[in-house]
């Protein structure tokens, strides 16, 4: 069982986790944009992050920013994406700007 598997069968969601965490670490994220930080997270089954316009704001952008180095620093997680679209619309069309970590 890889890491990210222990912590879904555990019923924690490492990349909300994650995501969270990189929000707090950057001062300029009200309350309020910390939790929409929370509606971002997908299928924690798959590796797939999305991201959609509701929040693109400057601290989303940094977090998403910190969160995928902090992927690509961990073995674990090669085939993790990162979608960032512009709304959902794009994102379900396959639109979105596909950062893979």
């Amino acid at each position: 069982m890889d890491h990210w598997s222990k912590h879904r069968a555990s019923g924690e969601k490492p990349f909300l986790l994650l995501l969270t965490k990189c929000s707090n670490d950057i001062f300029n994220c009200s309350d309020s944009q910390k939790s929409a930080l929370r509606a971002l997270l997908t299928d924690t089954a798959t590796e797939e992050v999305l991201v959609t316009g509701l929040t693109l704001t400057s601290c989303v952008q940094e977090s998403v920013k910190a969160m995928a180095r902090q992927i690509i620093l961990d073995p674990h997680s090669s085939a993790t994406r990162i979608i960032v679209a512009r709304d959902g619309v794009a994102s379900r069309a396959g639109h979105g700007q596909d950062e893979r970590a």
